[in-house]
This record gives structure tokens, C-alpha cells and sequence, in this order.
């Protein structure tokens, strides 16, 4: 019977591994620009018909950076006192 157990336990561990493993891999056919079955082309620009939109990219203010520095100084500082 703990044989039995040991060889359904190993089964499981390595079809969860096996599992997880190949979790990732989908395969579907290239992209195929104007079909609605493929998945969308991620090397290809994206394109807007939209004047009005700006491709510019903000960067935050200085007063965001200092804010978001004195946050993690102090749950930096409050993981550190834990330790």
C-alpha cells in the first residue's frame, strides 16, 4: 500500500511540474495582419487615426520622485527594523 501511495504521489509532483512547465506554450499560427483568428503582430507599429493623440511619453514630476523615494525609504526602513 506505501508503494502504491509513494508511485501515485510521485505521479502527481511530476504532472503539476509537467504541467506548469508547458503552461506557457501555445502554439497558433503567425500573425496575419486584418485576421480576427491569429494572435494581434507585436512587431508591427501600432498605428492611430487619431491627430489628437500625442506618442509623448511623461515623465513624472520631481515632486512625484521625491514622494515616491521617501515611501520606500521607509518601508525599507521598517523591513530592516524587523530584521
Amino acid at each position: 500500500m506505501t508503494k502504491l501511495r509513494t508511485l501515485a504521489s510521485s505521479f502527481i509532483i511530476i504532472l503539476t511540474l509537467s504541467v506548469a512547465a508547458f503552461a506557457g506554450d501555445i502554439s497558433t499560427p503567425p500573425c496575419a495582419p486584418g485576421d480576427i483568428s491569429t494572435p494581434p503582430c507585436t512587431g508591427a507599429p501600432s498605428l492611430s487615426d487619431d491627430p489628437t493623440r500625442s506618442e509623448v511619453t511623461q515623465t513624472p514630476s520631481a515632486a512625484e520622485i521625491v514622494v515616491i523615494e521617501t515611501i520606500t525609504e521607509a518601508a525599507l526602513g521598517a523591513l530592516l527594523s524587523v530584521f
